[in-house]
């Protein structure tokens, strides 16, 4: 028997639901087809094959996936991957009954009339397999607008049957919940609905869920959002993953976590002009002046909805390891919400003096803040420990409380990311500096890579991105990885004026690994226990090469930091935060070393006065900063380069101290405990 609610739950049901039930078969071979062959389907010869060749063209280019077409007759296909050529029909036989159903669902999510498609093998399979003929009527009827009822008609070699076979296709889409998951762990070991996925944070197995397939956005739907608001645009990308989410509730989610004064510019994430096809992505307008604002103000409304949908009744415990921006974020989102509580772990003495008294002067009656006596990957590791313990989730069920995280290993966490790209790409045209379909580039300041997974989730569903360039600080593990493909995290770790960056073990890359080994969770285990094991593990030449055609990677040490920051202001008067700043640098070597000189956008994470001390003295000198406060490098700040103190650094000044836990790293869950209830054995 397992838990319905995770480790320590109290709804219980039998193995055969998470492990075997009608459907998880289905999509196990979805899981190993889709990212194996992605198809779409048209008539040899007529106009909507040319159509769809043209608007494949792109992807087939960008894709180390084979797209191809068949035609009604089953006689031909055409490979796009390299060249339009023809192949015998034959060749395809071949071809598993699993595989096909991979060639079916990608014309569904590719949104295509799928009543050209008469094949005898498809009806055969339709027939054979219950769940999957549920699957695809359900995607019918949400994708492509065409019944699903017709649909079956159109497939059906038994009219006789029809009634009662829709009737269990329409049985089989209601019990979809339970039958069909949405996400899968990069380990394997774990299936769940989007809900639970928000919901339980941290697959069982230790993996991360990740969608079973990218929902594509195409070029007439991203023409659409031209005229939308970011909250519009927001809603329609999350329904797009949140399935068992109604459209009503996203909206809902969507428009009390955006609304004003929370975020002082409507546009939530301005895309201003920086220099000649240069641009920033300014993500720090929220209640707490970084990117992470973005995601943590709407996760709680997704967490809480989840709860409702899986009839969990215990308190939702959110804990969370923060580099620095991550932690306020998710204290202010998380703040006073019925149901819930928030505890933030942080490595003490290792973040900005501004970012420790944004967490530590926190109020709310739910809220926590223990500082760790280690650097941000202990943090993180004590924080992972905690969720695959069972001992702790019995202690955490027994005082009647669910574990979940904040952190980006949290999907509610990741997708809301997704958006801004999106966002940014539509704004970029609508300003006329792009046109609808040209690529971009986008410069992100990477640690635990979630940001930048997010712009890769993006480009997977088709928005038109040439390169991710990724942004590190001197501690540059992810720099050398995407140079020889080998991660190795037995190397100093060094405090930077980039606190945020300060990262050797990227929590997130684990995803990006799970696409780069074709979704096989094995191979990623095997991967997960090398790293912990020895450090360090090496993905193979041929993924490095398939990986370096999307990632570009590249760093900067505080020195060239600051005179980033420095340079910048006085040509552009523009005045970066040291993590944009670090971005900033990468760009210049990326254009120096490649010539793409490709539109970009600087993805700027935070305010820059949340790291005055730095920003002031990379403006000013070294000495200007001495014996001078955060604060008074603030007032500084402001008077040398005239803009503005945000209120919420004002407002700290007079804000009286209310967490002052510090813990061993190793004493993480009895610091934690004992913040929740005293005395708890």
């Amino acid at each position: 028997m397992v838990s319905e609610g995770g480790p320590g739950g109290k709804r219980e049901h039998s193995q055969e639901r998470r492990t075997e039930p009608q459907g998880i078969q289905f999509q196990k071979f979805i899981r190993g087809a889709i990212p194996l062959i992605q198809v779409v389907a048209g008539k040899k010869g007529s106009g909507k094959t040319k159509r769809i060749i043209d608007m494949t063209n792109q992807a087939s280019q960008s894709s180390k996936h084979d797209i191809v077409f068949i035609d009604d007759d089953n006689r031909y296909m055409f490979d796009l991957r390299h060249e339009v050529r023809f192949i015998n029909a034959g060749e395809y036989q071949i071809i598993s009954d699993q595989m096909f159903m991979g060639f079916l669902c990608g014309v569904v999510a590719q949104n295509f009339d799928i009543g050209l498609i008469v094949i005898d093998a498809f009806k055969k399979l339709i027939k054979a397999d219950l769940s999957a003929t549920a699957w695809l009527f359900e995607r019918m009827e949400t994708l492509s607008g065409k019944h699903g009822a017709d649909f079956i008609l159109s497939i059906s070699e038994d009219p006789s049957d029809l009634p009662d076979f829709i009737q269990k296709c329409v049985i089989a889409q209601e019990q979809r919940g339970a039958d069909l998951m949405s996400f899968f762990s990069t380990r394997g070991g774990a299936c769940a609905t989007a809900s639970q996925s928000v919901l339980w944070g941290l697959a069982q197995d230790g993996g991360l869920y990740v969608p079973s397939m990218f929902p594509q956005i195409s070029i007439e739907r991203l023409t659409a959002f031209q005229q939308d608001s970011y909250q519009q645009r927001a809603a329609r990308v999350l329904r797009d993953f949140l399935e068992d989410y109604t459209i009503t509730e996203i909206e809902s989610a969507v428009n009390n976590a955006y609304a004003t004064p929370a975020f002082d510019d409507p546009a939530m994430a301005p895309v201003k002009q920086l220099d000649t096809d240069i641009y920033v992505m300014e993500l720090f307008h929220g209640p707490t002046l970084a990117f992470k604002d973005i995601a943590l103000s709407l996760l709680p409304y997704l967490i809480t909805q989840a709860a409702q949908k899986n009839d969990e009744k215990r308190e939702i415990s959110i804990l969370v390891a923060t580099s620095g921006d991550t932690g306020k974020a998710a204290l202010e989102g998380f703040k006073d919400v019925p149901g819930t509580s928030c505890t933030v772990f942080y490595p003490h003495g290792g973040i900005s003096a501004i970012q420790q008294l944004q967490m530590t002067t926190t109020g709310g009656a739910n809220t926590r803040v223990i500082g760790v006596k280690g650097n941000f990957d202990d943090t993180q590791a004590g924080v992972k420990r905690l969720f695959s313990s069972d001992a702790f989730h019995q202690k955490m069920n027994r005082l009647g409380k669910l574990p979940s995280s904040a952190n980006s290993i949290n999907l509610g966490r990741l997708i809301p990311q997704v958006v801004y790209y999106f966002t940014a790409y539509t704004d970029l045209v609508n300003m006329r500096a792009l046109r609808m379909g040209q690529p971009v580039n986008f410069v992100v300041p990477t640690g635990n890579f979630g940001d930048i997974l997010a712009g890769y989730y993006a480009k997977r569903m088709g928005l038109p991105i040439g390169r991710l360039i990724c942004a590190s600080n001197r501690n540059s593990v992810l720099t050398d990885f995407f140079a020889d493909g080998i991660y190795y995290t037995h190397r100093t770790f060094f405090q930077t004026m980039s606190p945020s960056m300060d990262i050797l073990i990227s929590s997130n890359l684990e995803r990006l690994l799970y696409e780069s080994a074709d979704r096989d969770p094995t191979l990623v285990k095997t991967w997960m226990n090398l790293l912990a094991e020895c450090g360090s593990f090496f993905i193979g030449a041929q993924r490095l090469l398939i990986l370096q055609k999307t990632f570009w990677a590249g760093f900067a040490d505080d020195t060239m930091t600051a005179e980033e920051i420095r340079t910048v202001f006085e040509r552009k008067g523009y005045m970066l935060d040291p993590h944009t700043a670090v971005a900033s640098h990468v760009l210049e070597q990326y254009r120096v070393q490649t010539n793409d000189h490709t539109p970009a956008v600087l993805v700027a994470t935070a305010s820059p006065y949340k790291f005055s001390e730095s920003v002031l003295a990379s403006l000013l000198g070294e000495k200007k900063t001495e014996y001078m406060n955060a604060f008074a490098c603030a007032e500084t700040l402001q008077e040398y380069t005239r803009i503005a103190i945000p209120k919420q650094i004002t407002a700290l000044k007079t804000l009286p101290i209310r967490h002052d836990t510090v813990c061993e790293k190793a004493d993480m869950e009895n610091a934690f405990l004992e913040e929740c209830q005293p005395n708890v054995p």
